[in-house]
C-alpha cells in the first residue's frame, strides 16, 4: 500500500472538513422548513455583510476555486436544499465563478418539467451575478426558450411564462445571442392583454440590451405604447412574483428605456412620440412614472445630436 505524505494527508482532511461545512451551511442556510417558502424565489435569501443590503444577482463575498468545485460536483444528484446551497456558494464568487458555467450549463440541459422552478431560476441568478461574464452560457438559454423544451413539460402556464421571462431578462444582462431573436420577435409580433406583463417587460428590456442592433425593433416597442396595456407592476430583478416597491416596474417604463437605448436622432417617429408623452404629463390617468421616462429617453436620444465638447461643459 502506498503511504500518504503529510502534504496528501493534510489535502485529504481538508477535502472531508469541505465536505462537512458544505452539508453544515446547506442546512444552516435553510434553517428550518419556514425557510423554504423564501427560497421559492430561486437564490432570494442572502445574508448581509458589511451594511450592504443582498440582491439575488449580487455577491457579497468570494469563494476559492476548489471550494467551488467541490460544491458543483454535489449538484447534480444531492438533495433540494444542498442544492441550493451549493448554487448559492458559487454565486458568492461573482465573476470569479466562471470556471462553473459548464456545469450548470450542463445542468440546466438535463433538467426538464420535473426540475424545480425556483432551482432553475437559482442557476440564472448565478449567471446574473457573472454579468458578461457568463456569456459562454447564452446559447445554452437560448436554446430553452421554445415553448416546446423539456423544461416546461407539465408545468402551469403562468410559471412557463414567467421561467421565460427569467431567461430573457437573464440573457439581456449577459449578452442576447442572435439565436435567440426569433423568440424575442415572437413575443413582440403578438402583443395582446392575454399577455402577461412579465414576459412583454421581459422582452422590452431584451430589446433594449441590444443596443444600436435593436434599432430596427422601435416599431415594437411603439406598439407597446399604443396598445395601452396593462400598467400593473412587476420586478425583472428576481423569479418570485413579489418583490419590494423599489424594484417595481411597468410594460411602459421598460418600453420607454428600451427606445433611449436603441434610438437615434434620425427616428423621428420615436421622437414624436417621446414629445407628446411629454407634453400630455397632466392628462389624466397617465403615470408620471411614464412621463419620467419619457423624459429621460428623450433627452438620452436628443444628446447624440450634442457634440463631445458641449456634453463636457455641461457636466
Amino acid at each position: 500500500m502506498r503511504s500518504l505524505n503529510c502534504c496528501s494527508l493534510c489535502r485529504w482532511g481538508a477535502g472531508v472538513f469541505a465536505v462537512g461545512c458544505a452539508l453544515v451551511l446547506g442546512r444552516s442556510w435553510l434553517g428550518s422548513e419556514r425557510a423554504a417558502p423564501e427560497l421559492r424565489h430561486g437564490l432570494q435569501t442572502m445574508p448581509q455583510e458589511d451594511g450592504l443590503e443582498a440582491t439575488p444577482h449580487r455577491p457579497l463575498q468570494r469563494s476559492n476555486e476548489s471550494d467551488r468545485q467541490a460544491w458543483l460536483e454535489r449538484l447534480p444528484n444531492a438533495d433540494l436544499e444542498t442544492q441550493f446551497a451549493c448554487l448559492r456558494k458559487v454565486q458568492e464568487a461573482g465573476p470569479a465563478g466562471a470556471s462553473a458555467l459548464p456545469a450548470l450549463c450542463a445542468f440546466l440541459v438535463r433538467s426538464d418539467g420535473a426540475t424545480d422552478d425556483a432551482l432553475l431560476a437559482a442557476v440564472l441568478d448565478v449567471f446574473r451575478s457573472m454579468g458578461q461574464g457568463a456569456v459562454p452560457a447564452a446559447e445554452t438559454l437560448s436554446g430553452l426558450l421554445p415553448h416546446r423544451c423539456k423544461i416546461y413539460q407539465g408545468r402551469d402556464k403562468m410559471l412557463v411564462v414567467r421561467l421565460r421571462s427569467y431567461i430573457v431578462v437573464t440573457l439581456s444582462e449577459i449578452g442576447f445571442p442572435s439565436s435567440a431573436l426569433p423568440s424575442l420577435l415572437d413575443s413582440l409580433a403578438h402583443l395582446d392583454e392575454r399577455m402577461m406583463p412579465v414576459e412583454i417587460g421581459a422582452a422590452a428590456r431584451a430589446v433594449g440590451s441590444l443596443g444600436p442592433r435593436g434599432r430596427r425593433l422601435a416599431p415594437h416597442l411603439l406598439a407597446i405604447l399604443a396598445e395601452r396595456l396593462s400598467d400593473e407592476e412587476f420586478s425583472l430583478e428576481r423569479f418570485g412574483p413579489e418583490f419590494p416597491p423599489q424594484e417595481a416596474t411597468t410594460v411602459q417604463q421598460e418600453a420607454l428605456r428600451a427606445l433611449g437605448r436603441i434610438c437615434s436622432p434620425k427616428d423621428r417617429q420615436v421622437l414624436e412620440c417621446l414629445q407628446q408623452m411629454v407634453a400630455d404629463r397632466d392628462r389624466d390617468g397617465l403615470d408620471p412614472r411614464v412621463v419620467r421616462e419619457a423624459e429621460k429617453a428623450l433627452g438620452v436620444i436628443q444628446q447624440q445630436n450634442t457634440p463631445k465638447s458641449v456634453q463636457g461643459e455641461g457636466t
